[in-house]
């Protein structure tokens, strides 16, 4: 099975490098929540997605998931 961002060998639905920015993006949610007040999901996503220090596959997997909730809030 390959990853759905790259061509890279994927356990369930994401390569090793992108399951760890998806488990990083997950957890680092309730930090940014408790310290900006409430962010919806998407909005943190987007967030992340203009930073300009955010890491090509944090940044990939966090389009992802931000299309595919179409404004969903977490």
């Amino acid at each position: 099975m390959k990853c759905k961002l790259c061509e890279r060998e994927a356990y369930l639905d994401f390569c090793g490098y992108h399951s760890e920015a998806k488990k990083r993006l997950e957890s680092s949610y309730q930090v940014w929540s408790e310290a900006y007040g409430f962010v919806g999901w998407t909005d943190y996503l987007n967030e992340i997605v203009r930073n300009p220090d955010t890491g090509r596959w944090v940044v990939e997997v966090a389009r992802l998931l931000a299309s595919s909730h179409d404004g969903d809030s977490g």
